[in-house]
Formats: C-alpha cells, sequence, structure tokens
C-alpha cells in the first residue's frame, strides 16, 4: 500500500486548515455518496450504525480502509468520514481521496470543496490515481471559482500516465476529451487517442464513442468510417446516447458507410430514450419517410 511522506501530508492538512481530531457526528445523509454532486450538502438521517462495526483509531489505522468502505456501504457516511481521515492521517493515499469525496459531496457536514481539493492533491501526491481524476473534474466546476482547465489537464495526466498497468479509466477518457478540444489550449490528437483507446478498452462507453469521432473526423487518425462506426456502436452499446446518434446518423445517411434505416433505427430509437435531440429528429425523419 503506498503512503505518502508525512512531510507532504502534514503540510497539506495545515495549509487546509484540518484538525487531527475527529469531528462531532451530525446526522448522516440519507443519498449515497455516488449519487450526490460534487459540492452540494445532501439531506441528514440519523448516523447511529445498525450494527457495531469495528472502530479506526490513530494507533490501529490498518483496517481503515475497510471500515470506511463499510460505512459508506450501509450509509453511515458520517462514520466513514472519520475512517477515511484518519487513514489519511497516517499516510494512506486511498484515505485522502475518499474522504475527499465526502468532503465535496456534504456528507457529514457541509460541503467544502476547498478541503475536498487538499485531499485530492495529497491524495495523488501519493499514486492514488482516482484522487487525480477527482482533483481534475473538481477544477473545472463552478465551486471552486473561475474553472481552472490547465490544472484539470495536469491533474489528469496524472490519472493517466502513459504504460501504467492501472491507469484511473475515467481519467483517461476525460484526459483524450480535454486534449481532442484543446480545452486548456493544448489540442494533441495523437495523445486523445491513446488515452481514449485504453479507456475504451476498460469498457469507459464514452471513451469508444470520443475514439469513433477521431477515425470519423480523421482527427490525428487516417479517416476509416468502418472503424468509426464500429466504435460508436460499443459506445451505444454501452449506454451512451451520444454514441447511439452519431452511429444512427451515419447509417441514415450513408457518410462513408453504406446506409441502411433498418440498422440505424433503433440505434437512434436508443439514442432519443436516452435524451439526444439528434437522435430524436433522426428517429422522426426515418418513421415519416414514406
Amino acid at each position: 500500500m503506498n503512503r505518502i511522506p508525512m512531510s507532504i501530508l502534514m503540510l497539506n492538512l495545515l495549509l487546509s486548515g484540518c484538525s487531527t481530531e475527529a469531528p462531532e457526528a451530525p446526522a448522516t445523509p440519507k443519498a449515497t455518496a455516488e449519487s450526490a454532486a460534487p459540492g452540494t450538502t445532501a439531506p441528514g438521517e440519523s448516523a447511529v450504525p445498525a450494527e457495531p462495526m469495528p472502530v479506526c483509531t490513530e494507533t490501529d489505522s490498518s483496517g481503515c480502509m475497510q471500515i470506511g468502505e463499510g460505512h459508506v456501504s450501509r450509509g453511515e457516511h458520517i462514520y466513514a468520514k472519520n475512517a477515511f481521515k484518519t487513514a489519511c492521517e497516517q499516510s494512506i493515499p486511498a484515505g485522502c481521496g475518499e474522504y475527499g469525496k465526502l468532503l465535496a459531496q456534504g456528507f457529514g457536514g457541509e460541503a467544502d470543496p476547498k478541503g475536498a481539493l487538499d485531499h485530492y492533491i495529497i491524495g495523488c501526491s501519493g499514486g492514488h490515481l482516482p484522487s487525480c481524476t477527482f482533483a481534475g473534474r473538481l477544477v473545472t466546476s463552478q465551486h471552486l471559482g473561475e474553472p481552472d482547465a490547465i490544472a484539470a489537464l495536469s491533474f489528469l495526466r496524472q490519472a493517466c500516465p502513459p504504460d501504467h498497468e492501472t491507469p484511473h479509466l475515467l481519467g483517461c477518457e476525460l484526459l483524450g476529451l480535454s486534449l481532442m478540444r484543446g480545452e486548456a489550449g493544448v489540442v494533441d490528437f495523437v495523445a486523445a487517442k491513446v488515452a481514449l483507446e485504453v479507456a475504451c478498452k476498460g469498457d469507459m462507453w464514452g471513451g469508444c464513442h470520443h475514439l469513433g469521432t477521431l477515425y470519423r473526423d480523421g482527427l490525428g487518425v487516417d479517416k476509416n468510417a468502418t472503424l468509426a462506426l464500429e466504435y460508436h456502436e460499443k459506445g451505444c452499446n454501452g449506454g451512451t446516447a451520444e454514441a447511439c446518434a452519431s452511429a444512427g446518423v451515419m447509417l441514415q445517411r450513408g457518410l462513408g458507410v453504406p446506409k441502411d434505416l433498418k440498422r440505424a433505427l433503433p440505434l437512434l430509437k436508443q439514442g432519443c430514450l436516452g435524451g439526444n435531440k439528434i437522435a430524436c429528429s433522426a428517429e422522426r425523419a426515418i418513421e415519416i419517410t414514406p
């Protein structure tokens, strides 16, 4: 398990104004940590566990991560918060990242985006790649003031380093998209392709869709409509409505592939059900075609 040098840990905690003492336990929010939007405060409920769970302490922090995860699974986020905080203070990078998530989402108290970012940075510095992704997403949100795309790109590069055995797949998808769009003033279609290939192979369906766009438009690669359609359909099968729309429109209009309305219609229907307006319009156009 990676551990953070104590000098980095203490400096970041002091800068963020964090106490090493566990906070009093306010009401636990009813929503889950995964469902709440960053920077929002979830509604409270009783924080008393249904059954006793092991206690995580500074003198015995070996199981703090497992204890914290157990509390999260039971909706006991104030107890999870204390466990992850203790893990972070004991130089466990993943504990810093998970504690940061709860701070960002307002579980166990008011949302604290600044404190969340401080802990994401500690986790990322210690090698916890999801923390790098969380930091990248947070700095592009409105919760810290003006979005910082340059800082986000730096964090996402750390989340998806080249040739890493276990990159954070969401970080790879977001990195590829950032490099495609030039969000930080840097457009690099070749690097975007590499990141999106990693994401798509890991079943990040948005990554497959964006990879299809590169091949459809010939961005950093030779145009290949057949391969583009394949990636769009893969993204659609994974539930990405935009990918369904792209695949359906290619087949509807015969864009580099044989026109096939019968094959296009179910793709467009799925995209429309997913809320994509382009898919809805294209579906209607097929249905009224004599």
